[in-house]
């Protein structure tokens, strides 16, 4: 059993004077004097004292700490308590939980080791509290600043509503995922006040209630995303929680009432990059009426309403037309490495045919190719309307490693927004995690090129918004040469929804004509009506290569895993004008001709010095997720009101 050790601090008169330092302890001396020495300067406020009980919790390698100390405005008046275990047992929620415990000792004043049948009686959640509208309107300010990537610390005046603030922000965060690569996930640290001159450090994710620092006031960049993130949080407690800024249409889900962008403050602490001289691209329609109206939410590229379930199906490989429920089923053998038939029994229950359904196949026979078939997952076919993303970009242009890299940050951090998503070819999608995401993300390796002739559907998705039909997400990728040889290769394009168009940032200069695959792809989109249908996502890849550029060094840094119509607009006239003043306004082609369209700064590895088939600087993917979360948002399938405005 995991126990929480105990040690009690109090000024004390030994025979060289009076000493702040331990009492009891259920720790040996040696432990305590450790721990001592490297709290020293947490045990204590500053020495004029300060008002009330006050709390620190932090993480020291392998050890968890928790302080609960006073200092009252008089000479030798402080106290400390300390409890110590590990991160896993005393978590922050814990922390918090304890804050109000009047610390245990045996009946002979000896302090004991603490068990959870011990604890368990001393805890107090902030449920309740946490969703005051007071505390959500400051949560959503914090939350804002957090998703700013302003830096690890976060400072905000002492506030009687600290604790129940600190425990919305650890609920929400404390499932986020960081896109760093010495870590992994961010550990929360905090306390809950501070009057010292110089305050001692804390790494990481560390909040601090500091006296005289100035209230938090939301990054406009990040605000809508914050409210919607506080507002799931609220109805996660006890249903739908009423807060300023949030909408509850018919009573049901909350969704975030979106200001005029127009009309959001500045931010001083994370002001959104200006656009470079001309505010919007020429050939990009405005996004809002000379009126100042919004324009009306766009038209999905096909129907998002619910299928009927015996509805056909195009397969996005061979473009076959499958009548689905028609289909026999099978499923995939890795004892033999090949799909065989799947029979359900006539008297299978519900939850064993939903089990089996899971993870079941339909295999497609390509009518032009003799002999020739490929699996679908049934899944694909029983949801709404699948939309079909392809990457398109010349041999070298970085998109293997792009989409390794989406894919890998789809596994780290997921989508956010509210929005979730799941494998359908789960042994697919594991296979691609251990062939290309964890040796490049882990061990740093090159990734092999597309090799030509081969025409992927590399992945697949289920994704779906609270409320909404879930829809399944297919990713190509095709090898550059092959779009503008082989046939099979195009076939895709008559289905596809979404394409991300790979720009080398190394290439920049050197070719003014620029990526021969856009224009074949653009040609035959126009050649068979279909391009009005397409949105495009413009990737300006391996961007570390000119990152210390105007503007782009604005935006290399910039968050990942962010839909802001506004900051979108803006990123995509900086690159469009980037380009054009490089001479290189053939990259831009996609984004003058589709419909709906942005651009992106991005950098699948971060780094481009590669010795024997490894990145020696290893591998940072920056901002590979924003192009992928556009084109959904463009293609219908995130549909929230700042969603319809991305691309227009």
């Amino acid at each position: 059993m995991t126990v929480l050790h105990q040690v009690a601090y109090t000024w004390r008169e030994k025979h060289s004077g009076w000493a702040f330092g331990p009492r009891a302890a259920t720790l040996p001396d040696r432990a305590v004097l450790r721990w001592t020495e490297r709290l020293g300067d947490w045990l204590r406020t500053d020495p004029n004292g300060s008002t009330g009980y006050n709390h620190f919790y932090g993480v020291f390698r392998n050890e968890a700490v928790f302080v609960r100390r006073i200092q009252r405005h008089k000479v030798r008046s402080a106290k400390a308590w300390l409890l110590i275990g590990p991160p896993t047992t005393l978590t922050p929620r814990l922390a918090l939980e304890l804050r109000e415990w009047s610390w245990l000792e045996g009946g002979d004043g000896r302090l004991l080791p603490l068990g959870p049948d011990v604890t368990a009686a001393h805890r107090r959640d902030l449920q309740a509290e946490a969703r005051h509208p007071e505390v959500l309107e400051r949560l959503v300010a914090l939350m804002s600043r957090f998703l700013s990537g302003a830096g690890g610390s976060i400072v905000l005046p002492p506030t009687e509503l600290a604790y129940p603030l600190l425990w919305g922000f650890q609920e929400i965060v404390g499932g986020f995922a960081v896109d760093e690569p010495s870590v992994d996930r961010r550990q929360l640290a905090f306390e809950t006040f501070d009057d010292r001159t110089r305050p001692p450090f804390h790494p990481g994710l560390f909040v601090r209630f500091r006296k005289g620092a100035p209230d938090l006031g939301t990054d406009h960049a990040h605000d809508d995303i914050a409210r919607l993130l506080v507002a799931d949080f609220a109805r996660k407690i006890d249903g739908a929680i009423p807060m300023p800024g949030v909408s509850h249409p018919g009573g049901g889900a909350t969704e975030p009432t979106v200001p005029d962008a127009a009309a959001r403050p500045a931010s001083p602490e994370a002001p959104v990059p200006e656009p470079a001289a001309a505010t919007r691209p020429p050939g990009r329609p405005a996004a809002r009426t000379t009126s100042g109206a919004p324009m009306p939410p766009p038209t999905p590229s096909r129907s998002a309403d619910a299928p009927a379930r015996g509805r056909e199906v195009i397969c996005p490989i061979c473009l076959s037309t499958l009548a689905w429920n028609d289909l026999p089923l099978y499923r995939y053998n890795p004892d033999i490495g090949d799909y065989t038939g799947l029979d359900l029994p006539a008297d299978a229950s519900a939850p064993q045919r939903a089990v089996a359904l899971r993870t079941a196949f339909v295999r497609c026979t390509d009518p032009r190719e003799q002999g020739s078939s490929h699996y679908l997952p049934f899944a694909y076919g029983m949801h709404g309307p699948p939309a079909v993303f392809g990457f398109v970009g010349a041999t070298r242009s970085g998109k293997t490693h792009l989409l390794t890299a989406m894919i890998g940050q789809l596994e780290k951090r997921g989508l956010g927004l509210g929005v979730r998503h799941a494998a359908l070819d789960k042994a697919r999608h594991q296979a691609f995690l251990n062939e290309q995401v964890s040796p490049f993300f882990n061990r740093s390796e090159v990734i092999e090129q597309t090799r030509a002739g081969t025409v992927g559907l590399v992945d697949s998705f289920l994704v779906s918004e609270e409320g909404r039909e879930a829809r399944p997400v297919a990713l190509f990728d095709v090898a550059g040469g092959d779009l503008l040889e082989i046939e099979s290769a195009r076939r895709f394009l008559d289905v596809a929804d979404g394409l991300i168009f790979v720009v080398n940032a190394a290439e920049i200069g050197h070719d003014e004509l620029g990526d021969r695959t856009f224009g074949t792809v653009l040609e035959l989109l126009q050649g068979s009506g279909r391009l009005p249908e397409v949105s495009a996502a413009v990737v300006l890849n391996k961007a570390d290569l000119v990152r210390f550029d105007e503007p782009i060094v604005r935006w290399f840094r910039s968050p990942d895993q962010v839909l802001d119509a506004e900051a979108s607009l803006r990123e995509s006239a900086d690159v469009y004008a980037y380009l054009h003043s490089r001479g290189a306004d053939a990259w831009t082609r996609p984004y003058r001709e589709c419909r709906k369209a942005t651009l992106h700064v991005v950098s699948a590895a971060g780094s481009d010095a590669v010795v024997d088939k490894t990145f020696v600087r290893g591998v940072t993917s920056r901002r590979v997720l924003n192009p992928l979360l556009a084109l959904m948002a463009m293609t219908g399938l995130l549909t929230s009101p700042e969603a319809q405005k991305i691309g227009v």
